[in-house]
């Protein structure tokens, strides 16, 4: 009796299972099943957490996973002429999301089966801005789509914040950017 688990040697290993494709059917479903939740999460994400009133969290396709997609307001305002994208991007998640994290983290809806959270972030700048495109230029959006494990991870301080970063997907008004916290400040 042969031990070897490929008897023949010339024949080609079975290739590995192609992950399941998820549409937005599936995003959905989720949707659906989770509704009540998602509504108590936008009341009270509106009235603590700087959600936006006009997009409420919902789920979301991202790189063939399911993540939940919210949108809330940076409170602090920009000098759009001062710094560039990327120390905005870092102030942004060191002085303002990340402290959000714990508190969205706790009101996500029990059970659901999603990959991560896709924050958009939407920094506003003061006065008006130079340029070509200054009459387009009052503010920017910065997004974070976040793992759920690296994020479970950051807040239990076993990750840092340069780590959760680099084990997520950071883009700049749809521009993916690398996000290096300690080379912009």
């Amino acid at each position: 009796m042969s031990l070897d688990p490929n008897p023949n040697p010339n024949a080609s290993p079975e290739p590995p299972a192609a992950a399941p494709v998820v549409t937005q059917a599936d995003a959905d479903q989720l949707q659906t099943k989770y509704q009540q939740q998602l509504d108590a999460l936008a009341k009270d994400g509106a009235a603590k957490l700087h959600f936006v009133d006009y997009a409420p969290p919902s789920f979301v396709v991202f790189r063939n996973r399911l993540y939940l997609q919210i949108t809330l307001r940076n409170p602090r305002i920009f000098d759009p002429n001062a710094g560039s994208i990327y120390k905005r991007a870092a102030q942004s998640f060191d002085l303002f999301l990340a402290g959000q994290l714990k508190a969205v983290l706790e009101k996500l809806p029990a059970g659901a089966d999603m990959e991560g959270l896709d924050i958009t972030l939407l920094n506003q700048f003061s006065g008006k801005p130079a340029g070509p495109s200054a009459a387009s230029a009052s503010s920017e959006a910065i997004e974070f789509a976040l793992p759920l494990k690296a994020l479970r991870q950051f807040l239990d301080a076993d990750i840092t914040n340069q780590q959760l970063l680099d084990q997520s997907i950071v883009l700049v008004n749809g521009v993916r950017i690398a996000l290096n916290l300690q080379q912009v400040e």
